[in-house]
């Protein structure tokens, strides 16, 4: 498995692809080293962590999470004080295994295979459309990923779901769904057919770490249609998710909650705080 790689060619025909690859340096020999973390403890730079989306401290020389592969370490050229043209190199003589290299230069590759696989992955939500529902402006409304990382047993948080505005546990939290999507007015007109069971899936983990927690989901149409997908939704009801069918039109904040302001599809408007707003996206 070539990771950190970029694809500069590809040519040929089934059964017998040509493919060109740059794989960018580690700066860290793979099979050397060990994953002790001792480099990690001493190097002087922190910066936000994009693995959990900003919720916590990272440094330019660490693995992204425990299950990485490969279970090695690496060095982010775009932090690294030393690759930034700064004196450093301090991780240099404290790796136990020699497995620290600044002299690695990018290697291209060429590779012969006999299929490909498309595997585009997904880009993220645009900020204007997160916008549109007060992201940014307020610390208690966060993205379904930022909620994900806060609810992980692993993640900065540790599992602790806390508002960010004053670190109070939240009584009341909404998610809204298909934000970013089913929407022609950031050009996304398609479902995106994940964000229902994610955000039934968070909301249920949410109600494991606080029983008495209240859960709203609002939703255009729940899309369930996976394999079990029906009983999750079945199971998040029995245990009191509460499933409302509208559109949110407004998020503004409202004595220390955030008030919600919603069209029914049976064409009542409806108005509800709550502490916390997950947007699905």
């Amino acid at each position: 498995m070539l990771t950190n790689t970029d694809l500069l060619a590809l040519d040929g025909k089934p059964g017998d692809f040509t493919v060109k690859v740059r794989q960018r340096p580690r700066y860290i020999d793979a099979d050397a080293c060990t994953a002790c973390g001792l480099c990690t403890q001493y190097c002087p730079k922190h910066h936000l962590d994009p693995y959990n989306e900003g919720l916590s401290l990272t440094r330019p020389i660490h693995i992204d999470y425990a299950q990485a592969v490969p279970a090695t370490y690496y060095i982010d050229p775009s932090s690294c004080l030393y690759l930034q043209h700064e004196t450093c190199q301090i991780c240099v003589p404290v790796c136990q295994s020699h497995a620290i290299n600044f002299e690695q230069q990018p290697e291209e590759l060429e590779l012969n295979v006999g299929a490909v696989i498309l595997s585009p992955g997904f880009g993220k939500i645009s900020e204007e459309t997160l916008k549109k529902f007060s992201y940014g402006k307020h610390p208690d409304i966060v993205t379904s990923v930022e909620f994900e990382r806060m609810t992980t047993a692993s993640g900065p948080f540790l599992g602790e779901v806390k508002c960010f505005s004053d670190g109070r546990h939240p009584g009341r939290i909404a998610f809204i769904q298909c934000v970013g999507s089913r929407d022609l007015g950031c050009d996304n007109g398609y479902c995106s057919s994940v964000c229902c069971m994610y955000a039934i899936k968070e909301a249920m983990v949410a109600r494991e770490h606080d029983p008495e927690v209240e859960i709203t989901i609002f939703y255009m149409d729940i899309r369930t249609q996976g394999k079990e997908f029906d009983k999750a939704r079945q199971r998040a009801e029995s245990i009191g998710i509460r499933f409302v069918r509208a559109k949110v039109g407004d998020i503004t904040p409202w004595r220390n909650q955030l008030q919600l302001t919603y069209s029914t599809f049976a064409g009542t408007h409806e108005f509800e705080p709550f502490d916390m707003v997950v947007l699905s996206v």
